[in-house]
């Protein structure tokens, strides 16, 4: 059963009890903790969850989201645009003690309320789904932007001029020869 509900907040126990599907479109700007770590963008977040229940009658969300995002490549410090792409099963409790009990299989989702914010697991798994460095690739990473350091420089200066410097141990080698 698949819906396109409109309402931001749902009951997951309901959508579980009649296996239903949902499929959403959000904007990144409209997830704030996400805005916090990528910054403003207008990208969309699109989301389709199916909701279920297991052999334990445990309640279930099975999703899969796509986005873009600009993040800093850690090379250059420039944006570069990210595709975060997140497939998550994610079991509904009530507390950190029922947590503990579900299968590995599932992400625990503790909820308070009987109600959820679709958009607060979106956030979840966006930030989840992130990496932890982000890079161009090597052909479009402007590495000229990077100021070096005085020290890196020093020591780029005296690789080169022990380069051109006769090894002093270079006599050594001959006197092994002349036995």
């Amino acid at each position: 059963m698949a819906t396109s509900m409109n309402s931001r907040r749902i009951d997951p126990f309901k959508l579980a009890d009649q296996k239903a599907s949902i499929q959403r479109s959000l904007n990144l700007i409209s997830l704030p903790r996400v805005v916090e770590v990528v910054g403003e963008s207008e990208s969309q977040v699109t989301v389709e969850m199916n909701f279920w229940r297991d052999d334990q009658y445990r309640c279930v969300i099975q999703g899969h989201l796509e986005t873009r995002a600009n993040v800093v490549c850690e090379r250059c410090l420039n944006p570069v645009e990210q595709p975060i792409v997140s497939d998550f099963t994610l079991c509904v409790v009530s507390s950190d003690e029922a947590a503990r009990d579900i299968p590995r299989e599932y992400d625990p989702l503790i909820l308070t309320e009987q109600l959820i914010d679709v958009a607060d697991i979106v956030e979840d798994e966006i930030l989840l789904a992130l990496p932890m460095f982000s890079y161009h690739a090597d052909a479009d990473c402007d590495q000229g932007m990077i100021p070096r350091r005085e020290d890196q420089q020093d020591e780029e200066a005296d690789i080169q001029s022990s380069e051109q410097k006769p090894n002093p141990f270079s006599v050594l080698s001959t006197l092994k020869l002349k036995k």
